[in-house]
């Protein structure tokens, strides 16, 4: 089952586990084989299991919150959380019709 949470993030869910998967802009590869190459804008798997949908969720904040920023207080993180929180939480509402 692939439950929708944003338009750049999502969980699948196994029976098991719950799976988190994040949009990834189109990037060149600066090294490797395929060096010099743009890999295309896709979903990408956390490659992480959670046994809860909170813990699935947590995560998409966290690593959103560490792509958008290179240094935060304390004070600045719980804030920024607390922000991206509050646009899932009404994308949620959104797509319910709240």
């Amino acid at each position: 089952m692939k439950i929708t949470l944003t338009s750049t993030a999502y969980i699948e869910y196994d029976k098991f586990n719950f799976t988190p998967y994040i949009w990834q802009e189109a990037k060149l590869n600066e090294s490797g084989a395929h060096k010099g190459k743009e890999t295309p804008a896709k979903f990408v798997s956390s490659q992480k299991y959670f046994g809860k949908v909170s813990a699935a969720i947590d995560w998409l904040v966290t690593e959103r919150l560490m792509n958008e920023n290179e240094s935060l207080s304390l004070s600045e993180l719980a804030l920024a959380y607390e922000k991206i929180a509050k646009e899932m939480v009404e994308e949620v509402k959104k797509a319910m019709g709240r």
